[in-house]
């Protein structure tokens, strides 16, 4: 679901009522990280163990020389591809620290929130969009809107992201690992279908602005939550900007990247210089191996005869037809002679034999 834009005042976390455990390593000086022992079993209980986003950084050089991305220019344009390339450690337990101990500042309405503020290793960290626009460098400006409206036609079947075009496939991936990220990296969202709107129409969004709704939603979620902390990176890439004892979390290297590896899994190859799905090369594959079939000889047939030896023909067909209506006529004659000649030969007796 999308970040409330509300700001409404967060529920109070409550721990869970079960006594799941956890053997997950964490910040073991309690005055460092939290305030009380009651939030360290708290955080002990039930935060230890949440998972924490890890972003997938862009492999710049392949998407411009090898992919000539499409959506390069508009990333760039919009000041995106510097966080988009970070490949720092990402801090686990001290992310689940800053939003175990995170709360909210108020504007002057009591309702809208303008900062996130907590305590990291005993030193106090305050998240607003201008920070993150000032560490990530990225440009504070542009539509801060989260989920807009974008032409239906957009939608895809069964919401399938292996559906997009290769392009935007990619930046699909760039989204769901970094911008605005998911466990679900197969699935177009509303908010997928929004952003690739934007991109395919140059509408400039305030990317620290839709990070800090994010992470608002990310604070009101309640202890007893799985789902996955999101900006892991970054918040670990600010932490040690902000000089934090980053040193008592050994933290989480990336080892994946949005690169050709990326291309290959998403079912495209290079082909003649030109990047293929690979549905397309083995149809094209099957296409020529079918043999031709022959066509089937057809045979010559002769001319027809001339008028003299047609005639000659139905001559000879003429004769032959009376000599066989003469025959016909004879064979009842002669089976009578046969049968006269066997009686004559009756009434005499037989010759004698040669051993008489």
């Amino acid at each position: 679901m999308p970040p409330h834009t509300s700001y409404n005042r967060a529920t109070k976390k409550r721990a869970r009522t079960d006594d799941a455990s956890s053997s997950a390593v964490y910040p073991s000086s309690g005055s460092d990280c939290f305030r009380s022992h009651d939030d360290l079993n708290k955080f002990k209980t039930s935060f230890a163990t949440r998972n924490v986003h890890i972003s997938r950084p862009i492999d710049l050089p392949f998407l411009r020389d090898e992919l000539d991305f499409r959506h390069l220019p508009t990333l760039n344009e919009w000041g995106w591809l510097y966080c988009l390339q970070l490949t720092g450690t990402c801090h686990d337990n001290l992310v689940r620290v800053f939003y175990f101990n995170a709360e909210f500042k108020y504007g002057d309405d009591g309702k809208t929130v303008t900062a996130i503020t907590s305590y990291v290793m005993g030193e106090k960290v305050t998240i607003t969009p201008a920070i993150l626009s000032q560490y990530l460098r990225i440009p504070l400006d542009g539509d801060p809107t989260f989920l807009g409206s974008f032409p239906s036609t957009l939608i895809l079947k069964d919401d399938h992201a292996s559906d997009l075009e290769l392009h935007d496939r990619i930046l699909h991936l760039i989204l769901t690992w970094t911008i605005n990220p998911t466990n679900k990296h197969t699935i177009l969202r509303k908010t997928d279908y929004w952003f690739i709107h934007c991109f395919q129409t140059k509408h400039h969004l305030n990317l620290p602005v839709l990070m800090f709704l994010n992470m608002i939603e990310v604070v009101r979620w309640p202890l007893s939550s799985n789902k996955t902390l999101k900006y892991g990176t970054f918040l670990s890439f600010i932490f040690r900007q902000l000089k934090l004892k980053v040193s008592v979390d050994p933290g989480r290297a990336i080892n994946s990247f949005i690169d050709v590896s990326s291309v290959h899994s998403c079912g495209y190859c290079k082909e003649d210089g030109k990047w293929v799905h690979k549905d397309k090369l083995q149809a094209a594959a099957a296409q020529q191996s079918q043999e031709v079939q022959p066509e089937e000889e057809v045979l010559a047939l002769p001319p027809p005869p001339s008028p003299r030896t047609s005639a000659i023909l139905d001559a000879i067909h003429g004769l032959s037809q009376h000599v066989d209506a003469r025959f016909d006529a004879l064979m009842p004659r002669i089976f009578y002679l046969e049968d006269q000649m066997a009686q004559i030969v009756s009434r005499f007796p037989p010759p004698p034999s040669s051993d008489d």
